[in-house]
């Protein structure tokens, strides 16, 4: 009896202390949360060029342009310190390959929608989005509303060969980055 309510102890604890037990609850509900927030966003653009961006369509835009880009690399960034430890193979097979084929694609999608629509938007992305020079420039100079992914890429790339650095000193580079940034000394 004894013997048993100490391995449940153990167990219990250890259950505690262990990070690899299977998903987490919060995250799936932080994506979902951020994946109706950017569809709500980008919704509200596309109202706005039919004309009908009501005062609250507008309010609201402001507030989801804040919260599901951070989110997602908050996520981002919380599960890319198992990178580390790999190789730049694995790096490469396991995340950077398939960053960049979604950028890519996700990029020549919108060429190809922007080509066919390129009046559907009133703020002027369609003559941009249309633009051949700037498809095929986008691996040096990003201006795809896929920023993001090529942010990942660039964010992972930058990780993998910083993650030999002390923690201070990556600390330290983000802040200054973030001084530089918020100064406006320099921009993205």
């Amino acid at each position: 009896r004894l013997w048993g309510n100490s391995m449940k102890a153990i167990t219990r604890s250890s259950l505690l202390l262990r990070d690899d037990v299977g998903r987490k609850d919060w995250i799936d509900v932080v994506k979902g949360v951020a994946i109706i927030m950017i569809v709500a966003y980008h919704v509200s653009l596309f109202l706005n060029s039919l004309g009908m961006d009501a005062a609250g369509v507008g309010r609201a835009r402001i507030v989801l342009d804040l919260f599901p880009m951070p989110a997602f690399f908050l996520i981002s960034g919380l599960f890319h310190n198992r990178i580390t430890g790999w190789s730049f193979a694995d790096l490469w097979r396991r995340r950077l390959r398939q960053y960049l084929y979604l950028y890519v694609l996700w990029s020549v999608l919108r060429f190809l929608f922007y080509l066919v629509a390129p009046n559907v938007r009133e703020d002027g992305a369609g003559s941009s989005a249309s633009d051949p020079l700037a498809l095929l420039s986008i691996l040096v100079w990003p201006i795809s509303s896929y920023w993001f992914i090529y942010a990942l890429f660039v964010f992972t790339l930058v990780l993998w060969v910083c993650r030999s650095l002390p923690v201070w000193a990556l600390v330290a580079l983000a802040l200054v980055a973030s001084t530089l940034m918020s100064a406006g000394l320099i921009d993205t």
